[in-house]
């Protein structure tokens, strides 16, 4: 995997794996030119992953406790870091 320092950065498609560094400290991968994840908004799109389902289950149930929760992709346990983050999680697999 390449890095890469500047802010101006535009990736090449077949650029494949790129990291970028950037001068704010934030990091940006980008997979055959596109996107994959941004430190900068990343937490905004696990909230919303994660936060909805869990919500759900907290007005269904009077008591939720102890809930447990599976995770079926979520590689870079930025998903499972929301789920722990709720209230009444118990588990997680």
């Amino acid at each position: 995997m390449s890095t890469h320092s500047t802010k101006d950065f535009q990736p090449q498609p077949g650029a494949t794996p790129f990291l970028e560094e950037r001068s704010d400290g934030s990091l940006a991968l980008y997979i055959e030119g596109d996107i994959q994840f941004d430190t900068r908004d990343e937490a905004l799109y696990h909230e919303a992953l994660v936060l909805p389902a869990l919500s759900v289950v907290r007005k269904r149930h009077a008591r939720p406790q102890r809930l447990r929760v599976l995770i079926f992709g979520g590689g870079d346990g930025l998903a499972l870091r929301e789920a722990l983050r709720f209230p009444g999680v118990d588990h997680v697999d």
